[in-house]
């Protein structure tokens, strides 16, 4: 059975994937990432956001870690506003993405609580992803590379 927080949070993980799904100019990975991104995120932090945060976010990171090649790391922090990014935060956002590796949660929690600041919300999948010869990422399926996608 399911509670209600875990139903808000699946309809609005729902809405937000069809929202990516109707983009313009996104690919059918990039709507499956949606899903995959906040499939373990915590039902508290997610039910109440509105899908169209929800699904900004995740795109955001999508297509920051669209184009990367095994062994790679893409870090950026940043201040999103809608009228740059698409979605907003009132938190500054930190993004990585890399190949998966042990303990990439614990190290970059400590570095940013080393520095003073305030961790507020982890969402880490690790999905695997299918990538061309130039580093675009083409799909998500079991037959691509563990990478872990942090937000």
């Amino acid at each position: 059975m399911t509670s209600d927080i875990e139903a808000n949070k699946a309809a609005a993980v729902a809405r937000a994937g069809a929202l990516a799904a109707a983009a313009a100019g996104e690919s059918a990975a990039a709507s499956g990432f949606v899903a995959a991104f906040y499939e373990h995120a915590p039902p508290a932090d997610i039910a109440a956001r509105e899908p169209e945060d929800l699904c900004g976010g995740a795109l955001a990171l999508w297509r920051f870690g669209a184009r990367r090649h095994a062994g790679e790391t893409r870090i950026r922090v940043y201040n999103p506003t809608l009228g740059a990014d698409g979605w907003h935060s009132p938190h500054t956002i930190v993004e990585i993405v890399n190949d998966d590796m042990p303990f990439l949660v614990d190290s970059v929690t400590a570095a940013i609580n080393d520095r003073g600041s305030i961790v507020r919300l982890v969402i880490h999948p690790v999905v695997n992803v299918v990538r061309d010869g130039e580093g675009h990422a083409v799909a998500l399926a079991p037959a691509g590379l563990r990478e872990s996608w942090m937000q």
